[in-house]
């Protein structure tokens, strides 16, 4: 944060920092999932770092798991897109577009596939 009234004449005056966390119920119904058998996956629009930092936290991801980006998605083929897709825990970045991409690779793998936003 800065005030001034030109570019030459700011002052520093602190810095903000913001967190949007997860409802407090959210880890607790991944670990139940998890333990039931499902497999996690998340997809958002968030930045990676901030999306792997969540991921993290409700353990969906782990440091050597694969992450992609909705640009990533972008240029894979369709052969690339059924191999990477179902071994990523991740997905950032994303567009309701790469949402149903990953969805329909999905749902063509596992012949199964739920899908519900509970962040």
């Amino acid at each position: 944060m800065a005030t001034g009234a030109s570019l030459e004449d700011l002052t520093y005056v602190g810095m903000v920092g913001i967190i949007d966390p997860e409802r407090p119920q959210v880890e607790e119904a991944v670990a139940q999932l998890k333990a039931g058998g499902v497999i996690v996956k998340m997809i958002t629009g968030d930045a990676e770092k901030t999306a792997k930092a969540i991921a993290t936290r409700l353990k969906i991801y782990n440091t050597n798991d694969l992450s992609v980006s909705g640009e990533d998605l972008d240029h894979m083929s369709a052969a690339d897109l059924h191999d990477i897709v179902p071994q990523a825990s991740v997905f950032y970045r994303v567009s309701p577009k790469h949402k149903l991409t990953i969805v329909k690779v999905n749902f063509m793998k596992f012949k199964i596939f739920v899908s519900h936003i509970i962040f």
